[in-house]
């Protein structure tokens, strides 16, 4: 694709040194990347661990990630550090991953060290225009894909989308409304004599969990509802904790990127694109099957990783 001729597998097996798998806590943390680790033939995979959590910035879990790396590598020393810059290490950031991918990229290219950056799906920046249901929301599907769900997450996620989006619109009409009466002098407390009404976060969350329960109970091997709701509450804590995180480099990194987009979410395409593009001054953008999740799909997995290697092999020889 893109004019890309044949990689021979001896090409492939020596496009890189090291490459790493970073996950955010919205895609990844309950091991969805493994897919991709075995068809890259890659081990390397990061975790959000008890250490990482105690991090209040997104540049101090990079600082951590990449300290991690080095010693995997077995670069401790000085001269092994001079060693490691005529190496390369390419960083694979999934969903918010991509921002701390990101992050490490450019505390590495600061090091003076060849580093590429793969984005799947995601934005290197934490204020990116990522579509997110809150926490025990995509905790609850996080969970129900992993188990065997994943048709039922992926049409619960589009029917909570749609249904924000269309309560969205329904209270910019009344704020507009609201605003005619006011300034006709008449009291915005009631629409036609009836209160405003409308359904919290927090009672879609609790209906969503309510139907992930009952989706895979069959898999819970006889948890209760409370023992889920507290599984659910434990990841989303951990997807909070990261959402949250301080952001770190404003800064353009100058090496190879690829990002990875989803032939079935073209509508966030665009967005994507042009964020990533202001952070990433040498950024290919490529296309793969499925959308932000069954893109790691065993159907799918092949093509994604393809599209990774001969990335990788077209920029070395290019």
């Amino acid at each position: 694709k893109g004019g890309r001729g044949a990689v021979s597998l001896e090409e492939i097996s020596t496009a890189t040194v090291a490459t790493y798998l970073v996950p955010g806590p919205d895609g990844g943390i309950l091991g969805e990347m493994s897919n991709l680790a075995e068809t890259l033939n890659c081990n390397c995979y990061l975790d959000f661990d008890e250490e990482a959590c105690r991090s209040s910035t997104l540049p101090d879990v990079a600082t951590l990630f990449l300290r991690r790396i080095l010693q995997d590598q077995g670069w401790t020393s000085e001269e092994d550090l001079v060693h490691a810059r005529q190496s390369k290490i390419v960083l694979v950031g999934h969903r918010s991953g991509a921002a701390l991918a990101y992050e490490m990229a450019m505390q590495l290219q600061n090091m003076e060290m060849d580093v590429w950056l793969v984005i799947i799906q995601g934005e290197v920046s934490m204020a990116g225009s990522q579509k997110w249901l809150g926490s025990t929301c995509e905790a609850a599907l996080a969970l129900a894909r992993q188990l065997g769900a994943k048709d039922f997450a992926l049409q619960e996620a589009a029917a909570m989308a749609a249904a924000r989006k269309e309560k969205l619109q329904v209270s910019k009409g009344r704020l507009q409304t609201r605003c005619g009466l006011a300034f006709d002098g008449i009291s915005g407390v009631s629409l036609n004599g009836h209160p405003k009404n409308g359904v919290s976060p927090d009672d879609d969350a609790n209906k969503l969990l309510m139907k992930a329960f009952w989706k895979v109970s069959d898999q819970l091997n006889g948890m209760s509802v409370e023992g889920f709701k507290g599984l659910v509450q434990d990841i989303a804590s951990r997807m909070d904790w990261y959402m949250n995180l301080s952001s770190g480099a404003d800064f353009a990194f100058d090496g190879p990127a690829l990002l990875i987009l989803g032939d079935e979410t073209p509508e966030d395409a665009d967005a994507m694109i042009e964020s990533n593009a202001l952070y990433c001054t040498n950024l290919e953008v490529v296309d793969v099957l499925g959308d932000e999740h069954t893109c790691l799909n065993d159907d799918n997995i092949r093509m994604l990783a393809d599209q990774i290697i001969s990335w990788q092999v077209f920029c070395r020889y290019c």
